[in-house]
């Protein structure tokens, strides 16, 4: 088969509603792929309305979709596939174009939200989380951005390593271009202070450690040093307190007018995929300090200002350095810039290109994916026409008909349809989540403990950590419940030694010593096995 009879699909919808991370780099490789191998057809996939469009070799196709609705867009990325015949479809973001018959590659950038942070473990949000696993586990090539996320991908889904491809990602000419007149124009449009810190951070996000950055400010701010005001992007309006000013997003442009005019950034995260915006920063010349966790030092290199995100004081102390020493912020400022000159969007396209070959020329076979057993999305995707658990063929379908009725708050039939999967398809761990899950929202808890130690049996039997780890956490949830304290600490230790950066974990051990600890004559000695 010739070149030029290649036809690449590139789901580029996360680069419509993602104005950072994520949607920067949809926006950049869906922008640069196309140049790179004229002689392919390419199809760029987003949202919105008006058909398709075609200049050149890309033809755009504008549909509208309901994003995080799983079985909703499987039924019509099937369509756009049957209307496209892709030899390869690249989704660029979260979810695979599984029901798309060609060669699969998925983007994952990291895999933190199986860690347990607090806003991972609400049930709207965990309920998403067997379809996330299913795309990984289902993609012909995973490419990534780090080696930490490689190594996370692995551990989380047991991927295999040989069919993933580590790519850095770049930064924009955007940052690589800011004058004096734009900090300034900026400054004024923005109503900025004369000299403010940089905090890009998530406020709503656990993972993202603001809170470590407020305490230290109040560590230097009782020892009377003071602090200019940290300004971050993400707000839908500005929102101003002593020390925190909150932007709304912002175009490459202006965000890096608003970094360049910064002293220094701080960059608290307690994990990370890649880090842009400590790429972009160090772009811009900006001195970092920034959290030593995660895949951050693979970004920054030693041409930044690491601190021990978990302490306060150690912030505190970098923070007061940099304030105190204009020197040492021109040493890290230059040496981010060099730093900053080994990644480049450019450079991540190509490698990108160097995949698609791979898998398109060195591996034929892979033409047109060998066909999995099919869900009937058009069955799954609305669970009121659904005729019922006995019309589902395969294991996934039943699976998807389960989360279909969740999605739709119809708690009781999904009981009903996992307890049939489970009768059917014994020994699913994904299953037995679901049932414990959903005997814990109707507080039956011994029921619920039921489950989730056959899933505790089977993940240690398969030495599959996701589901061990989680399998741990809700079963000593369940026996906290239930009062049951001392065997609910022994499983939320085993829980923080599987996964120790378990954000969630800490909170409930914190409970459980509480109950021991106040739980009537025998609280002294709780209090020493405790120790």
């Amino acid at each position: 088969m010739s070149a030029c009879r290649y036809r690449i699909m590139l789901d580029a919808r996360a680069g419509d509603y993602l104005p950072f991370g994520a949607g920067r780099y949809v926006r950049e490789i869906a922008d640069r792929l196309p140049a790179l191998v004229p002689d392919w057809k390419w199809y760029v996939l987003r949202v919105g309305d008006g058909g398709n469009e075609t200049q050149g070799n890309v033809t755009t196709l504008f549909r509208k979709f309901t994003y995080s609705d799983y079985p909703v867009e499987q039924e019509e990325l099937r369509r756009v596939g049957r209307e496209v015949k892709p030899h390869l479809v690249h989704s660029l973001w979260y979810p695979l174009a599984e029901s798309i018959q060609a060669i699969r590659v998925l983007t994952i950038h990291d895999a933190i939200a199986f860690k347990g942070h607090p806003e991972h473990i609400a049930s709207d949000y965990i309920h998403n989380l067997p379809w996330f696993r299913r795309s990984c586990q289902l993609a012909d090539h995973v490419i990534t951005s780090s080696y930490v996320s490689l190594k996370d991908i692995f551990s989380t889904f047991s991927y295999p390593i040989e069919r993933t491809s580590v790519i850095p990602l770049g930064y924009s000419d955007a940052f690589k271009h800011v004058s004096p007149q734009d900090v300034r124009r900026m400054r004024s449009q923005l109503q900025l202070p004369a000299r403010y810190l940089f905090c890009s951070s998530h406020y709503t996000v656990s993972y993202k450690n603001l809170q470590v950055v407020r305490e230290a400010i109040q560590i230097l701010t009782q020892a009377g040093i003071q602090i200019p005001v940290l300004v971050g992007t993400g707000g839908t309006t500005g929102v101003v307190d002593r020390h925190f000013m909150k932007l709304p997003s912002l175009p490459d442009a202006e965000l890096a007018a608003v970094l360049a005019g910064a002293l220094f950034m701080v960059y608290p995260s307690l994990d990370e995929g890649f880090g842009l915006p400590v790429l972009e920063a160090m772009a811009c010349r900006v001195p970092v300090i920034c959290s030593r966790n995660g895949s951050l030092p693979e970004v920054g290199g030693d041409a930044v200002l690491y601190f021990n995100p978990e302490d306060p004081r150690d912030l505190a102390s970098a923070i007061r350095l940099f304030l105190e020493r204009r020197e040492l912020r021109e040493h890290f400022g230059a040496a981010g810039l060099q730093r900053a000159s080994r990644f480049d969007w450019a450079e991540t396209a190509r490698r990108i290109v160097t995949v698609y070959r791979r898998l398109l020329e060195d591996n034929p076979a892979l033409l047109g994916s060998a066909v999995r057993p099919a869900i009937t999305w058009s069955r799954v995707r609305d669970a009121r026409h659904l005729p019922g658990a006995a019309r589902c063929r395969y294991p996934g379908e039943l699976h998807a008909y389960g989360l279909a009725l969740l999605a739709q708050k119809k708690s009781d039939k999904a009981l009903a349809v996992f307890e049939a999967e489970n009768r059917r398809y014994p020994h699913q761990p994904d299953t037995l989540r679901e049932l414990g899950k959903l005997y814990k929202d109707t507080g039956a808890w011994n029921k619920a403990a039921g489950y989730f130690k056959a899933m505790l049996r089977i993940a240690q039997k398969e030495k599959l950590t996701d589901h061990l780890r989680s399998a741990c956490y809700h079963l000593a949830d369940c026996e906290c419940r239930q009062g049951h304290y001392q065997p609910a600490l022994a499983l939320i230790n085993q829980c923080l030694k599987i996964s120790p950066d378990h954000r969630a974990a800490p909170l409930m051990k914190k409970e459980i010593v509480r109950h021991m600890q106040s739980s009537g004559p025998g609280r002294e000695a709780a209090r020493k096995r405790v120790k």
